[in-house]
């Protein structure tokens, strides 16, 4: 068992957009990992149910498929309720996956194609954080590590599933990341005078750091 599987073993993961994509891989790989239960929520019900029942066929008792549409607060705040019983009392992680872009030209796009666009990828995340906040604190917490460590261990996890990121960290916080990216961009300003932006393949920035730091 790898660290990256054994941090993830025995845990209670709710996944939202879980029934297809990348969601779906995410569901698949805490089962592969040995997660106790895996919650998708989703608002596909035909998804859902393929997905929740091939899942639980192979992981007996582990998967509960829920539909949830992340727009609305009332939605969620079920969601993780049944979630959290489901659980036996408990959510771990909260995959806040549910989203989806805005296409088209900008000058063409209305106010409420923002509106929903908004209310899905940015409110849908409140929303989840907002219901499931109270639960992981009553439990101690959902993560037991400090959030550079389990900065790395969800790189690890996106590593696996080949997904490429866009990752945007403080600068002090570069050593976090810097096993996984391929090119830093930043802001460096020599001597406090002129800003310049900056864009270094990982193999220049680790050389450049070395020698500064000589």
């Amino acid at each position: 068992m790898s660290e990256t599987s054994e941090y993830y073993t025995s845990k209670v993961a709710v996944v939202t957009g879980g029934a297809s994509g990348i969601g779906l891989a995410l569901a698949e790989t805490m089962l592969s990992y040995g997660s106790r239960k895996v919650v998708l929520a989703d608002f596909n019900d035909e998804n859902l149910k393929r997905e929740t029942e091939r899942l639980n066929a192979a992981n007996p008792g582990k998967v509960l498929g829920l539909h949830c549409n992340v727009t609305k607060e009332t939605d969620v705040q079920g969601m993780i309720q049944r979630a959290m019983e489901f659980g036996g009392g408990r959510i771990d992680f909260l995959f806040n996956n549910a989203g989806a872009g805005l296409g088209g030209h900008f000058d063409e796009q209305t106010n409420e194609d923002w509106e929903k666009a908004f209310a899905l990828n940015f409110y849908g995340a409140l929303y989840g954080i907002r219901a499931v906040l109270p639960i992981m604190r009553a439990q101690g917490g959902g993560h037991r590590r400090g959030s550079d460590e389990s900065a790395q261990y969800g790189l690890r996890l996106f590593q696996q599933l080949n997904l490429q990121l866009l990752i945007v960290t403080p600068l002090q916080k570069i050593h976090i990341i810097e096993p996984f990216v391929a090119n830093v961009g930043f802001v460096h300003n020599e001597g406090g005078r002129a800003s310049r932006l900056r864009n270094l393949a990982i193999e220049e920035y680790r050389a450049e750091k070395a020698r500064l730091a000589t």
